[in-house]
Protein backbone atom coordinates (compact mmCIF):
# COMPACT_ATOMS: atom_id res chain seq x y z
CA UNK A 1 0.00 0.00 0.00
CA UNK A 2 3.00 2.77 1.08
CA UNK A 3 4.34 1.40 -2.28
CA UNK A 4 0.87 2.59 -4.14
CA UNK A 5 1.01 5.63 -2.80
CA UNK A 6 4.59 6.78 -3.42
CA UNK A 7 4.09 5.66 -7.18
CA UNK A 8 0.37 7.91 -7.45
CA UNK A 9 2.10 11.45 -5.26
CA UNK A 10 3.64 13.14 -8.56
CA UNK A 11 0.39 12.68 -10.12
CA UNK A 12 -1.55 14.41 -7.52
CA UNK A 13 1.29 16.47 -5.57
CA UNK A 14 2.50 19.17 -7.54
CA UNK A 15 5.75 20.84 -6.56
CA UNK A 16 5.77 25.02 -5.37
CA UNK A 17 6.81 25.78 -8.71
CA UNK A 18 4.39 23.80 -11.04
CA UNK A 19 1.72 25.13 -8.73
CA UNK A 20 2.74 28.64 -9.55
CA UNK A 21 3.20 28.30 -13.39
CA UNK A 22 -0.10 26.54 -13.48
CA UNK A 23 -1.63 29.45 -11.95
CA UNK A 24 0.00 31.81 -14.45
CA UNK A 25 -1.13 29.63 -17.62
CA UNK A 26 -4.88 29.48 -16.40
CA UNK A 27 -4.66 33.48 -15.58
CA UNK A 28 -3.08 34.25 -19.11
CA UNK A 29 -5.99 32.09 -20.73
CA UNK A 30 -8.77 33.71 -18.47
CA UNK A 31 -7.63 37.10 -19.47
CA UNK A 32 -7.20 36.10 -23.40
CA UNK A 33 -11.06 34.54 -22.89
CA UNK A 34 -12.43 38.24 -21.43
CA UNK A 35 -10.33 39.90 -23.88
CA UNK A 36 -11.42 38.02 -26.58
CA UNK A 37 -15.32 38.43 -25.48
CA UNK A 38 -14.83 42.29 -24.75
CA UNK A 39 -13.10 43.01 -28.39
CA UNK A 40 -15.73 40.77 -30.32
CA UNK A 41 -18.46 42.07 -28.17
CA UNK A 42 -17.10 45.64 -29.33
CA UNK A 43 -16.56 44.77 -32.58
CA UNK A 44 -20.22 42.72 -33.14
CA UNK A 45 -21.75 45.62 -31.69
CA UNK A 46 -20.11 48.17 -34.21
CA UNK A 47 -20.75 45.60 -37.26
CA UNK A 48 -24.63 45.65 -36.25
CA UNK A 49 -24.80 49.84 -36.16
CA UNK A 50 -22.24 49.45 -39.64
CA UNK A 51 -25.06 47.11 -40.86
CA UNK A 52 -27.38 49.34 -39.59
CA UNK A 53 -26.51 52.30 -41.09
CA UNK A 54 -26.32 50.35 -45.08
CA UNK A 55 -29.54 48.64 -44.85
CA UNK A 56 -31.06 52.42 -45.25
CA UNK A 57 -28.12 53.43 -46.85
CA UNK A 58 -27.40 56.29 -43.54
CA UNK A 59 -24.31 57.66 -44.32
CA UNK A 60 -21.84 58.12 -41.46
CA UNK A 61 -19.72 61.42 -40.43
CA UNK A 62 -17.01 61.34 -37.91
CA UNK A 63 -15.86 64.86 -36.29
CA UNK A 64 -12.44 63.92 -35.73
CA UNK A 65 -11.04 67.29 -34.67
CA UNK A 66 -14.00 69.30 -33.84
CA UNK A 67 -13.88 73.12 -32.59
CA UNK A 68 -16.54 73.85 -29.64
CA UNK A 69 -16.37 77.21 -30.16
CA UNK A 70 -17.64 76.77 -34.05
CA UNK A 71 -21.16 75.59 -33.88
CA UNK A 72 -21.63 74.57 -37.27
CA UNK A 73 -23.45 71.82 -36.17
CA UNK A 74 -23.71 69.61 -33.10
CA UNK A 75 -20.39 70.81 -31.08
CA UNK A 76 -20.37 67.48 -29.06
CA UNK A 77 -21.15 63.39 -29.03
CA UNK A 78 -24.43 64.04 -26.72
CA UNK A 79 -25.50 66.77 -29.39
CA UNK A 80 -24.96 64.35 -32.16
CA UNK A 81 -27.39 61.93 -30.64
CA UNK A 82 -30.41 63.53 -31.52
CA UNK A 83 -28.82 66.17 -34.14
CA UNK A 84 -31.31 66.37 -37.26
CA UNK A 85 -30.17 66.95 -40.70
CA UNK A 86 -31.76 70.51 -41.25
CA UNK A 87 -31.69 74.09 -43.05
CA UNK A 88 -31.24 76.93 -41.12
CA UNK A 89 -34.65 77.33 -41.14
CA UNK A 90 -35.35 74.37 -39.45
CA UNK A 91 -36.64 72.23 -42.81
CA UNK A 92 -34.98 68.74 -43.67
CA UNK A 93 -32.47 68.57 -45.92
CA UNK A 94 -32.93 67.81 -49.61
CA UNK A 95 -30.86 64.66 -48.61
CA UNK A 96 -31.00 63.79 -44.95
CA UNK A 97 -30.15 60.25 -44.24
CA UNK A 98 -26.95 60.89 -42.53
CA UNK A 99 -25.89 60.35 -39.16
CA UNK A 100 -22.53 62.23 -37.31
CA UNK A 101 -20.38 60.30 -35.09
CA UNK A 102 -17.44 61.75 -32.28
CA UNK A 103 -16.50 57.62 -31.90
CA UNK A 104 -13.20 57.48 -34.00
CA UNK A 105 -12.98 53.86 -33.35
CA UNK A 106 -15.77 53.72 -36.29
CA UNK A 107 -13.47 55.73 -38.57
CA UNK A 108 -12.38 52.82 -40.54
CA UNK A 109 -16.51 52.84 -41.01
CA UNK A 110 -17.03 56.73 -42.40
CA UNK A 111 -17.91 57.91 -45.07
CA UNK A 112 -16.71 61.17 -44.73
CA UNK A 113 -13.93 62.22 -41.88
CA UNK A 114 -14.53 66.40 -40.90
CA UNK A 115 -10.91 67.92 -39.79
CA UNK A 116 -11.61 71.13 -38.21
CA UNK A 117 -8.84 73.93 -39.28
CA UNK A 118 -7.79 74.35 -35.53
CA UNK A 119 -7.56 70.84 -34.99
CA UNK A 120 -5.82 70.18 -37.83
CA UNK A 121 -2.99 72.87 -36.95
CA UNK A 122 -2.84 72.71 -33.18
CA UNK A 123 -4.25 68.87 -31.87
CA UNK A 124 -1.79 66.99 -30.27
CA UNK A 125 -3.68 63.66 -31.16
CA UNK A 126 -3.98 64.72 -34.97
CA UNK A 127 -1.92 61.78 -36.42
CA UNK A 128 -1.49 62.61 -40.75
CA UNK A 129 0.36 60.25 -42.04
CA UNK A 130 -2.52 57.79 -40.58
CA UNK A 131 -4.62 59.61 -42.28
CA UNK A 132 -3.00 59.14 -45.48
CA UNK A 133 -3.19 55.21 -44.87
CA UNK A 134 -5.27 52.54 -43.67
CA UNK A 135 -8.52 53.74 -44.87
CA UNK A 136 -11.27 53.14 -47.19
CA UNK A 137 -11.20 54.25 -51.21
CA UNK A 138 -14.60 55.91 -50.99
CA UNK A 139 -14.28 57.93 -47.54
CA UNK A 140 -13.86 61.36 -48.08
CA UNK A 141 -12.07 63.37 -45.85
CA UNK A 142 -13.17 67.03 -45.45
CA UNK A 143 -11.27 70.18 -43.58
CA UNK A 144 -13.40 72.80 -42.68
CA UNK A 145 -13.24 76.41 -41.16
CA UNK A 146 -14.06 79.56 -41.51
CA UNK A 147 -11.25 81.70 -40.43
CA UNK A 148 -8.15 82.53 -42.90
CA UNK A 149 -4.71 80.26 -43.79
CA UNK A 150 -3.74 83.89 -42.06
CA UNK A 151 -4.61 82.38 -38.88
CA UNK A 152 -4.50 78.43 -39.60
CA UNK A 153 -2.11 77.44 -42.65
CA UNK A 154 -1.61 74.31 -43.88
CA UNK A 155 1.61 72.79 -43.91
CA UNK A 156 3.38 70.69 -46.36
CA UNK A 157 2.41 67.66 -44.65
CA UNK A 158 -1.26 68.14 -45.22
CA UNK A 159 -0.60 67.48 -48.59
CA UNK A 160 -2.51 64.45 -50.06
CA UNK A 161 -5.05 64.64 -47.21
CA UNK A 162 -8.09 66.28 -47.74
CA UNK A 163 -10.71 65.22 -50.64
CA UNK A 164 -13.21 68.20 -49.99
CA UNK A 165 -13.18 71.70 -48.39
CA UNK A 166 -15.82 73.59 -46.67
CA UNK A 167 -14.84 77.21 -45.93
CA UNK A 168 -15.73 80.52 -46.99
CA UNK A 169 -14.02 80.06 -50.65
CA UNK A 170 -16.37 79.91 -53.90
CA UNK A 171 -13.69 77.19 -54.55
CA UNK A 172 -14.35 75.15 -51.82
CA UNK A 173 -16.58 71.53 -52.44
CA UNK A 174 -19.09 72.82 -49.57
CA UNK A 175 -19.59 76.92 -49.90
CA UNK A 176 -19.85 78.40 -46.41
CA UNK A 177 -19.96 81.99 -46.58
CA UNK A 178 -20.73 84.25 -43.63
CA UNK A 179 -23.75 85.19 -45.24
CA UNK A 180 -25.76 85.41 -48.79
CA UNK A 181 -28.33 87.74 -51.03
CA UNK A 182 -31.11 86.97 -53.11
CA UNK A 183 -33.70 88.85 -54.98
CA UNK A 184 -36.84 89.89 -53.40
CA UNK A 185 -39.95 88.17 -54.24
CA UNK A 186 -42.47 91.27 -56.13
CA UNK A 187 -45.34 90.09 -57.79
CA UNK A 188 -45.69 91.24 -60.99
CA UNK A 189 -48.82 91.27 -62.96
CA UNK A 190 -48.83 90.70 -66.44
CA UNK A 191 -47.34 93.55 -67.97
CA UNK A 192 -44.46 93.49 -65.27
CA UNK A 193 -46.04 96.10 -63.00
CA UNK A 194 -45.38 95.67 -59.26
CA UNK A 195 -49.01 94.60 -57.52
CA UNK A 196 -47.59 96.03 -54.50
CA UNK A 197 -47.47 92.79 -52.18
CA UNK A 198 -44.80 90.96 -51.15
CA UNK A 199 -41.07 91.95 -49.86
CA UNK A 200 -41.42 95.22 -51.62
CA UNK A 201 -39.91 97.82 -48.75
CA UNK A 202 -40.43 101.26 -48.30
CA UNK A 203 -38.36 103.19 -50.76
CA UNK A 204 -38.74 106.49 -49.08
CA UNK A 205 -36.39 105.75 -45.98
CA UNK A 206 -33.97 108.22 -44.82
CA UNK A 207 -31.77 106.05 -43.27
CA UNK A 208 -29.14 108.89 -42.12
CA UNK A 209 -32.41 109.56 -39.99
CA UNK A 210 -31.74 109.47 -35.90
CA UNK A 211 -27.57 108.03 -36.89
CA UNK A 212 -25.91 111.28 -34.92
CA UNK A 213 -22.62 109.54 -34.99
CA UNK A 214 -20.22 109.32 -37.96
CA UNK A 215 -18.16 105.32 -37.91
CA UNK A 216 -17.69 102.70 -35.56
CA UNK A 217 -15.01 100.13 -35.28
CA UNK A 218 -15.40 96.81 -33.41
CA UNK A 219 -12.57 94.26 -32.84
CA UNK A 220 -12.60 91.77 -29.88
CA UNK A 221 -9.33 89.30 -31.19
CA UNK A 222 -6.39 89.25 -33.27
CA UNK A 223 -5.55 92.49 -32.13
CA UNK A 224 -2.52 93.29 -34.03
CA UNK A 225 -0.72 96.58 -33.09
CA UNK A 226 1.71 96.43 -36.77
CA UNK A 227 -1.47 94.78 -38.76
CA UNK A 228 -2.63 97.11 -41.79
CA UNK A 229 -6.02 97.50 -40.46
CA UNK A 230 -4.90 98.91 -37.28
CA UNK A 231 -2.52 100.78 -38.75
CA UNK A 232 -5.33 102.05 -41.21
CA UNK A 233 -7.68 103.10 -37.94
CA UNK A 234 -5.57 104.97 -36.19
CA UNK A 235 -4.76 107.17 -39.54
CA UNK A 236 -8.43 107.45 -40.56
CA UNK A 237 -9.02 108.41 -36.68
CA UNK A 238 -6.78 111.65 -37.39
CA UNK A 239 -9.47 112.79 -39.77
CA UNK A 240 -12.79 111.81 -38.29
CA UNK A 241 -14.10 110.19 -35.60
CA UNK A 242 -14.40 106.68 -35.03
CA UNK A 243 -16.29 105.03 -31.93
CA UNK A 244 -13.95 101.88 -30.67
CA UNK A 245 -15.31 98.86 -28.87
CA UNK A 246 -13.89 95.44 -27.97
CA UNK A 247 -11.21 94.11 -26.33
CA UNK A 248 -8.76 95.69 -28.52
CA UNK A 249 -10.30 99.35 -28.18
CA UNK A 250 -7.94 100.20 -25.39
CA UNK A 251 -4.95 99.81 -27.82
CA UNK A 252 -6.07 102.90 -29.72
CA UNK A 253 -5.14 105.94 -28.45
CA UNK A 254 -8.43 107.50 -27.90
CA UNK A 255 -11.16 108.18 -25.19
CA UNK A 256 -14.03 108.20 -28.15
CA UNK A 257 -15.29 104.06 -26.76
CA UNK A 258 -17.85 102.51 -25.66
CA UNK A 259 -18.25 99.11 -24.02
CA UNK A 260 -19.85 96.30 -25.89
CA UNK A 261 -18.58 93.03 -24.81
CA UNK A 262 -18.04 90.37 -28.08
CA UNK A 263 -21.12 87.99 -26.62
CA UNK A 264 -23.70 90.72 -25.30
CA UNK A 265 -23.51 92.83 -28.56
CA UNK A 266 -27.31 92.64 -29.69
CA UNK A 267 -27.32 94.58 -26.04
CA UNK A 268 -24.87 97.33 -27.60
CA UNK A 269 -26.95 97.71 -31.09
CA UNK A 270 -28.75 100.89 -30.24
CA UNK A 271 -25.62 102.60 -29.52
CA UNK A 272 -24.23 100.80 -32.12
CA UNK A 273 -27.36 101.86 -34.31
CA UNK A 274 -26.23 105.61 -33.99
CA UNK A 275 -23.35 105.71 -36.76
CA UNK A 276 -23.59 105.64 -40.45
CA UNK A 277 -20.45 103.46 -41.16
CA UNK A 278 -19.13 100.45 -39.76
CA UNK A 279 -15.30 99.74 -40.50
CA UNK A 280 -15.67 96.30 -42.01
CA UNK A 281 -11.54 95.98 -42.07
CA UNK A 282 -10.83 91.97 -42.21
CA UNK A 283 -7.91 90.43 -39.90
CA UNK A 284 -6.50 89.09 -43.69
CA UNK A 285 -6.15 90.09 -46.73
CA UNK A 286 -7.00 86.17 -48.31
CA UNK A 287 -8.44 85.30 -51.43
CA UNK A 288 -12.64 85.73 -50.74
CA UNK A 289 -12.40 85.98 -46.78
CA UNK A 290 -15.63 88.48 -46.50
CA UNK A 291 -17.04 87.90 -42.50
CA UNK A 292 -19.77 88.88 -40.43
CA UNK A 293 -18.20 92.80 -40.76
CA UNK A 294 -20.01 92.87 -43.42
CA UNK A 295 -23.21 91.22 -43.46
CA UNK A 296 -24.19 90.93 -39.01
CA UNK A 297 -22.00 94.01 -38.62
CA UNK A 298 -23.16 96.19 -40.86
CA UNK A 299 -26.00 95.45 -43.31
CA UNK A 300 -28.32 93.17 -41.15
CA UNK A 301 -28.03 96.81 -38.40
CA UNK A 302 -28.06 99.27 -40.92
CA UNK A 303 -25.04 100.78 -41.23
CA UNK A 304 -22.82 101.48 -44.52
CA UNK A 305 -20.15 98.59 -44.57
CA UNK A 306 -16.56 100.39 -45.56
CA UNK A 307 -14.69 97.30 -46.37
CA UNK A 308 -11.23 96.58 -46.77
CA UNK A 309 -9.52 92.70 -47.13
CA UNK A 310 -8.63 90.49 -49.99
CA UNK A 311 -11.74 89.77 -51.84
CA UNK A 312 -12.94 91.64 -55.06
CA UNK A 313 -16.28 92.52 -53.66
CA UNK A 314 -18.06 91.41 -56.84
CA UNK A 315 -21.61 90.92 -57.33
CA UNK A 316 -21.07 87.09 -56.76
CA UNK A 317 -19.85 87.61 -53.30
CA UNK A 318 -21.76 90.91 -52.35
CA UNK A 319 -24.50 93.23 -52.47
CA UNK A 320 -23.82 96.10 -55.30
CA UNK A 321 -24.15 99.21 -54.60
CA UNK A 322 -23.89 98.16 -50.34
CA UNK A 323 -20.30 99.13 -49.64
CA UNK A 324 -17.48 101.91 -49.68
CA UNK A 325 -14.15 99.72 -50.36
CA UNK A 326 -11.36 101.70 -48.44
CA UNK A 327 -8.74 100.04 -51.06
CA UNK A 328 -10.55 102.10 -53.90
CA UNK A 329 -8.99 105.85 -52.39
CA UNK A 330 -5.42 107.04 -52.91
CA UNK A 331 -5.15 107.88 -49.45
CA UNK A 332 -6.93 107.63 -45.58
CA UNK A 333 -7.78 111.57 -46.29
CA UNK A 334 -9.56 111.07 -49.46
CA UNK A 335 -12.02 108.37 -47.66
CA UNK A 336 -12.36 110.36 -45.14
CA UNK A 337 -13.44 112.94 -46.75
CA UNK A 338 -15.56 111.09 -48.98
CA UNK A 339 -17.24 109.93 -45.57
CA UNK A 340 -17.70 113.31 -44.71
CA UNK A 341 -19.20 114.59 -47.67
CA UNK A 342 -21.74 111.32 -47.05
CA UNK A 343 -22.37 112.23 -43.36
CA UNK A 344 -23.56 115.57 -44.59
CA UNK A 345 -25.22 114.66 -47.73
CA UNK A 346 -28.36 112.32 -46.88
CA UNK A 347 -29.39 111.47 -50.21
CA UNK A 348 -26.17 110.45 -51.14
CA UNK A 349 -25.95 108.80 -48.28
CA UNK A 350 -29.16 107.14 -48.74
CA UNK A 351 -27.93 105.84 -52.16
CA UNK A 352 -25.83 102.67 -50.30
CA UNK A 353 -29.58 101.49 -49.18
CA UNK A 354 -31.10 101.15 -52.71
CA UNK A 355 -30.14 97.46 -52.75
CA UNK A 356 -32.76 96.73 -50.16
CA UNK A 357 -35.41 97.82 -52.95
CA UNK A 358 -34.38 94.56 -54.65
CA UNK A 359 -32.52 92.26 -52.64
CA UNK A 360 -32.73 91.01 -49.00
CA UNK A 361 -30.12 89.15 -46.81
CA UNK A 362 -30.42 85.65 -46.26
CA UNK A 363 -28.39 81.97 -45.53
CA UNK A 364 -26.17 80.45 -47.93
CA UNK A 365 -27.55 76.72 -47.58
CA UNK A 366 -26.38 74.82 -44.52
CA UNK A 367 -23.21 72.96 -45.45
CA UNK A 368 -24.02 70.02 -43.56
CA UNK A 369 -26.96 69.48 -46.06
CA UNK A 370 -24.25 69.92 -48.62
CA UNK A 371 -21.84 67.54 -47.40
CA UNK A 372 -24.92 64.88 -46.70
CA UNK A 373 -26.37 65.04 -50.63
CA UNK A 374 -22.71 64.79 -51.81
CA UNK A 375 -22.28 61.95 -50.02
CA UNK A 376 -25.35 59.84 -51.79
CA UNK A 377 -24.12 61.55 -55.07
CA UNK A 378 -22.26 58.79 -56.61
CA UNK A 379 -21.41 60.95 -59.97
CA UNK A 380 -19.85 63.12 -57.71
CA UNK A 381 -15.94 62.67 -59.29
CA UNK A 382 -13.05 61.59 -56.82
CA UNK A 383 -10.44 64.61 -55.86
CA UNK A 384 -7.94 65.00 -53.85
CA UNK A 385 -6.16 68.45 -52.83
CA UNK A 386 -2.45 67.29 -53.55
CA UNK A 387 -1.40 70.97 -52.59
CA UNK A 388 -3.42 72.10 -49.82
CA UNK A 389 -0.01 73.70 -48.59
CA UNK A 390 -0.39 76.28 -51.13
CA UNK A 391 -4.69 76.00 -51.75
CA UNK A 392 -4.66 76.84 -47.56
CA UNK A 393 -1.53 78.61 -47.23
CA UNK A 394 -0.19 82.07 -45.75
CA UNK A 395 1.53 82.64 -48.81
CA UNK A 396 1.69 81.69 -52.38
CA UNK A 397 -1.26 83.83 -53.80
CA UNK A 398 -3.82 82.83 -51.14
CA UNK A 399 -3.43 85.45 -48.42
CA UNK A 400 -1.69 88.68 -48.58
CA UNK A 401 -3.22 90.03 -51.67
CA UNK A 402 -3.06 93.82 -52.15
CA UNK A 403 -0.83 94.38 -49.25
CA UNK A 404 1.14 96.53 -50.81
CA UNK A 405 -1.38 99.17 -52.17
CA UNK A 406 -2.84 99.09 -49.01
CA UNK A 407 0.23 99.90 -47.00
CA UNK A 408 0.98 102.88 -49.62
CA UNK A 409 -2.88 104.09 -49.14
CA UNK A 410 -2.01 104.36 -44.75
CA UNK A 411 1.09 105.61 -45.91
CA UNK A 412 -0.17 108.74 -47.66
CA UNK A 413 -1.97 109.49 -45.02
Amino acid sequence: MDLVKRKLTPFFVLKKRKKRNLRICLGTILMALAFYRIFYHTHDEQSRRVEAFQLNQTKLILVYTPCPSEPWGPRTAEEAKNYKFTDWDGTPCEEDRCLITFDRSLRNFSDAVLVHGFGATTSRDWNVELAKRNRPSAQRWVFYTKESPQQFSMAPKADGVYNWTATYRRDADFFVPYGAYAPLKIPKTSDGEDVGHGEQPDEDVNYAKGKDKMATFGVSNHCLLDGFRFAFVRALIKHIPVSLYGKCATMFESNNTFTCPRKMQDDCLEEIQRHKFYLAFENSLCVDYITEKYWRNSLERGLVPVVLGGAPYSPEQVIPGSFINAADFDSVKDLADYLKYLDKNDTAYNQYFKWRTKYKVVKYEFWLCQLCKALHDPTKPPKIYHKMSEYWGRYGGSCQLNEDRVWNIIKRG
